[in-house]
């Protein structure tokens, strides 16, 4: 046989192969660098954007919350305001800075994959004349290789179809195990859904107690509290609002407790059970409005409770 024609030929091809893989890999990443590049500026304006966004949702809040605490005079909201537009123009120079070493980056990656390129090439022409030689050397003994590989082979086959026999046996017998196993689970898993449902059934009964008691013990506290204000004189004003304090964060605490049950009552797949917030919002609100509170106790319980 003319070895060296075919090695030659071999060498021709790998070395076309070669070419074309990198090629391949270098068009690729080129083609990606510019679909990243194409999205830098799409990017950065919607960040951009959402800066701007938030800040003026920020100055808007800010505002509400010096309405809202009969501040909208004061000086605060000019000091805010500066601090706002300096904290919006650092965001954005910020997001500036970034998008230029972005596109820096990408040139950086565009120079290094043609780089890459030509090192790959000089490397796969190389090593494709080092195998050529190689296979030269081994073209002789690769036949003799290959006499013996076959009778090996032979002999491997005959094992592999006897190991086969014996795998598919114990497969039969294991799909046999496994289809017993799957039953098994399948009784357990039976056994528990009906052993969660009766705990949940039984919680859900433990929990609409405890909201009726609240209920109830809510109704006795504020006509107390609402008998208490009427006969109280206005030399005792302070010690009034005291108290209707300490009764209207006992009541919230109580609600508390009862929003972390309903929420792991929750997590234990029980439904139907509501977050108490807008309760806890609204009996801030009846002591505000029935004089038990003061507007700071009001921003005190909301503050203590996270409530607005």
């Amino acid at each position: 046989m003319d070895y060296e024609k075919d090695l030659q030929n071999l060498k021709e091809a790998q070395k076309n192969a070669a070419i074309a893989d990198l090629q391949k890999t270098r068009d690729t990443s080129l083609s990606d660098l510019q679909a990243e590049e194409s999205k830098i500026k799409t990017n950065y304006d919607s960040a951009r954007n959402s800066a701007n966004v938030q800040n003026r949702v920020a100055a808007r809040n800010f505002q509400e919350y010096l309405a809202n605490t009969g501040r909208a005079n004061s000086g605060i909201g000019a000091q805010y305001e500066m601090s706002r537009q300096n904290s919006l123009n650092n965001n954005i120079n910020a997001l500036n800075t970034q998008e230029a070493a972005d596109r820096a980056d990408i040139e950086r990656r565009r120079t290094d994959v043609g780089n890459a390129y030509n090192t790959g090439l000089a490397g796969a022409n190389s090593k494709v004349e080092a195998d050529y030689i190689n296979n030269l050397l081994t073209q002789r003994q690769q036949q003799w290789q290959n006499e013996y590989n076959q009778n090996t082979l032979d002999t491997q086959k005959a094992q592999q179809q006897w190991e086969n026999a014996f795998k598919q046996s114990q497969l039969d017998y294991q799909k046999q195990q496994a289809e017993l196993d799957r039953e098994y689970q399948r009784q357990q898993a039976a056994l528990a859904q009906q052993q969660q449902q009766w705990e949940n059934e039984f919680k859900q009964r433990q929990l609409e107690e405890q909201i009726r008691q609240y209920n109830q013990s809510r109704e006795d506290s504020l006509k107390k509290n609402s008998t208490s204000s009427v006969s109280s004189s206005s030399g005792s004003k302070k010690t009034t609002s005291n108290s209707g304090y300490n009764a209207v964060n006992s009541q919230l605490e109580q609600l508390n407790s009862n929003n972390n049950s309903m929420n792991l009552l929750n997590s234990n797949g029980v439904s139907g059970i509501v977050n108490n917030n807008n309760q806890m919002k609204n009996t801030v609100s009846d002591a505000y409005n029935s004089g038990l509170i003061t507007a700071n106790q009001v921003r005190d319980l909301a503050t203590k409770y996270k409530l607005f």
